[in-house]
């Protein structure tokens, strides 16, 4: 199972970087911050939804959130800023992408209940 989600997981990788627009990629590991930023809001405010950028996916924002509440949100979301600096930096994408991905399925599958104390309140940096 382990080595068939690997496979598909660099098939995927390999359809992201086709074209290797760096911009692209960029991009889309902000918008996976600003999702899982909302994730972790919901989960420590469920009834305030002011922090919440995609307030029109609030119902799936929730049903994520309560199928993963132990994932360590904080620790993904630095995650994401530093793959985002290091293809800012020209670091093999495959590689920050391939990392990053396993990063966050490690931390959904395998993380305890207890959240980890960093500021998330900043937001993403450029």
């Amino acid at each position: 199972k382990k080595g068939i989600f690997i496979v598909d997981l660099m098939s995927m990788i390999d359809t992201i970087l086709h074209d290797k627009n760096r911009s692209k990629v960029q991009i889309m590991m902000h918008l996976l911050y600003l999702w899982l930023r909302d994730c972790f809001y919901f989960i420590q405010s469920p009834l305030d939804h002011s922090l919440i950028v995609n307030i029109d996916q609030t119902e799936t924002i929730q049903k994520f959130s309560h199928a993963f509440p132990d994932a360590d949100y904080p620790a993904m979301l630095q995650e994401i800023e530093n793959s985002i600096k290091m293809i800012k930096r020209n670091v093999h994408m495959q590689l920050v992408l391939t990392t990053l991905l396993l990063s966050c399925r490690q931390n959904f599958l395998y993380k305890s209940s207890q959240f980890s104390h960093h500021s998330i309140h900043s937001g993403y940096t450029n």
